[in-house]
């Protein structure tokens, strides 16, 4: 009891919440949007026909594309409830040649919540009015294949489907008119074509006119029969070549010269002499080693220094053992002293 008593409230808010937007939707008014509300309607017809953009970043593109879209049309028409945008239907009058003046009908919107409320038909409503203010002779739309609700209420509108081999037809069947141009529906989507006549004796099915062909060329005159003239001499026939023969074969040539004899080797070489045998000078004789106590000469008297080849070997050089606290020395002899 206690689920269903609140089920039971629930159900009576929703009914209440529907009633009033009913009833604030009843109030809403269709009318051509100023410069003003483009940015409004852009974003409104981002959320309804591109519900996959997720970012911010491509729904304010998406939005943009279609502000300039909006731009194009002849007039773009806006349900408002208070300062909200609602819905909003686009309308192009165009003029089909030899069929006449045709308006086009095309993003007709509304939101989630003012659906079901008789806002999209009072849109085309309203869309027609424009036209036969414009002195369009009909009107012509496209909608989705799959969009089974839109199709009940063009049909409960009087729409009829389009022959796009009709002149009408073919006009609102190139790529600027088929949906998607303006980026409110996939190019791949199918869609069907639909019109209404807006004025009494509108044929929407006339045959579409051929193009004007243009005139075939005159043939030309025939060229006139040339004076006959006398055939030339046929050429004398010519002699037939003389049969191939092979060239003779080329005479065996000389046989090579006999190859020159080996050279003899040089003489070799006779051995050089040996060196002579490396002569010894006398070793020089000794000289005794003056005595501490003699006086040495002036080193103006004194005889110069024997070269270093009259010296002794050190093995030939007499020592002697110096005094305990004395060094030795060389005197100038090149014999160890002892320093007495």
């Amino acid at each position: 009891p206690g689920w269903a008593g609140i089920t039971r409230q629930s159900v009576a808010c929703m009914h209440l919440l529907l009633a009033v937007a009913a009833s604030a939707l009843q109030g809403a008014r269709v009318e051509v949007a100023t410069a003003a509300q483009l940015r409004s309607i852009g974003l409104m017809r981002t959320v309804v026909f591109r519900p996959e953009l997720t970012s911010s970043r491509q729904r304010q593109l998406q939005s943009r594309a279609f502000v300039d879209a909006m731009k194009r049309k002849t007039s773009v028409l806006v349900a408002l409830v208070g300062e909200r945008v609602m819905g909003s239907a686009d309308l192009l009058v165009e003029d089909v040649g030899a069929w006449g003046t045709a308006s086009y009908v095309v993003n007709v919107c509304v939101r989630d919540e003012a659906r079901r409320q008789g806002l999209g038909r009072r849109l085309v409503q309203s869309a027609e009015q424009r036209g036969v203010d414009e002195g369009a002779e009909a009107m012509v739309l496209h909608v989705d294949v799959d969009n089974a609700a839109a199709r009940r209420l063009y049909e409960a509108m009087g729409y009829v489907e389009l022959d796009a081999q009709s002149s009408l037809g073919a006009h609102f069947t190139g790529d600027d008119f088929v949906g998607g141009a303006d980026g409110a529906s996939p190019p791949s989507a199918p869609q069907l074509l639909m019109a209404k006549p807006l004025v009494a004796g509108a044929a929407l099915s006339l045959p579409a006119s051929p193009p004007p062909s243009s005139p075939l060329p005159a043939p030309p005159p025939p060229a006139p029969p040339s004076p006959s003239l006398p055939s030339p001499p046929l050429p004398s026939p010519t002699p037939p070549p003389p049969p191939f023969q092979p060239p003779p074969p080329p005479p065996h040539p000389p046989p090579p010269p006999p190859p020159p004899p080996p050279l003899s080797p040089p003489p070799p070489l006779p051995p050089p002499p040996p060196p002579p045998p490396p002569t010894r000078s006398p070793p020089p004789r000794r000289q005794p080693s003056p005595s501490p106590r003699t006086a040495s000469p002036p080193p103006a008297a004194t005889a110069a220094r024997p070269p270093q080849s009259q010296l002794l070997p050190p093995r030939a050089r007499p020592t002697c053992r110096p005094r305990r606290g004395q060094r030795r020395r060389v005197c100038r002899q090149g014999a160890l002293s002892c320093g007495r």
